[in-house]
C-alpha cells in the first residue's frame, strides 16, 4: 500500500478563450502523505481551486495522471469515478451547499441516501459525527435558522459520514467572520488529527494554513514552494 493518499504527476491545465490557449496549470507534481493536511495557497488565478476539482476527479487534467491510492483517476470509468467521490472523499466548499427545506441531520444524510443506505444503518455514526461537529442541538433545524458557522460544520460533517480517507475543502471559511473561521479551522485540525484523515484545502489565509501539516505554494500555475510545518 502507498504511503500516498493523492499523487499528482506533471499536471497541465489550459483553457481556450476565442483565439487564445490560457495556461492555467503547468507541470504540476507532488504528492499528499495519508493523514497530511496540506493548505495550497497563491495569488487569485493561480490555479489553486482549479487544482483542488482535478484532485477530486471533479475536472480533468489537459495532460498529466492524479492517483488515488495507486489508481489513476484518468482510467476510471465514470461510475468508478463517482463512488470515489462518494466513498473515499468529502467535500467542503466555501459556499455550503445545503438543502433549504432539509434539517440539518437530513442534509448531512442525503449523500447516504443517494448511495441507497438504509438511514437505521447509520443512525449511529450520524450521532457520533454531530457530536464531533457540535450540533446535536441543532440536528432539527433547517440552514436558515443556522448560522453560517453552524452551516459550514454540517459540510463537514456530511463530507465526514461516509468516513472518506480524503477530505478536500475549497476556502471554507472564506464566508465567515475570523472568530467562527477559527473555530471551523479548529475543527479541520481536530478531524485531521484525531481521526487521520488526509485534507488538502485552498486558502488565502496564512492564519488557516497555519492549522495545518504542510503548505503548497502556488504562482502562474506552477510550484514556487511546499514546506512543512513544524
Amino acid at each position: 500500500m502507498s504511503e500516498f493518499s493523492i499523487e499528482a504527476k506533471n499536471i497541465y491545465k489550459s483553457f481556450k478563450l476565442k483565439k487564445e490557449t490560457v495556461d492555467i496549470l503547468k507541470g504540476v507534481s507532488f504528492n499528499v502523505r495519508k493523514g497530511e493536511f496540506l493548505s495550497i495557497m497563491g495569488p487569485s488565478g493561480g490555479g489553486k481551486s482549479t487544482l483542488l476539482y482535478i484532485l477530486g476527479g471533479l475536472d480533468a487534467p489537459s495532460k498529466g495522471r492524479v492517483i488515488i491510492d495507486k489508481k489513476d483517476v484518468a482510467q476510471m470509468k465514470e461510475k468508478e469515478k463517482c463512488l470515489m467521490r462518494r466513498r473515499k472523499m468529502g467535500f467542503v466548499f466555501q459556499f455550503y451547499n445545503l438543502i433549504p427545506n432539509l434539517s440539518v441531520e437530513d442534509n448531512i444524510m442525503l449523500p447516504m441516501l443517494i448511495d441507497g443506505k438504509k438511514t437505521r444503518n447509520i443512525k449511529g455514526d450520524l450521532n457520533k459525527i454531530l457530536n464531533i461537529t457540535e450540533m446535536s442541538n441543532r440536528r432539527r433545524h433547517t440552514p436558515a435558522e443556522l448560522s453560517g458557522g453552524q452551516q459550514q460544520r454540517v459540510a463537514i460533517a456530511r463530507a465526514l459520514l461516509f468516513n472518506p480517507e480524503i477530505i478536500l475543502a475549497d476556502e471554507p471559511i472564506g464566508n465567515l467572520d475570523s472568530k467562527t473561521g477559527t473555530e471551523i479551522m479548529k475543527l479541520f485540525k481536530n478531524v485531521n488529527r484525531e481521526f487521520n484523515k488526509t485534507i488538502v484545502q485552498v486558502t488565502h489565509s496564512e492564519e488557516s494554513a497555519s492549522f495545518g501539516t504542510d503548505i503548497l505554494r502556488l504562482r502562474d500555475g506552477e510550484i514556487e514552494l511546499k514546506e512543512m510545518l513544524a
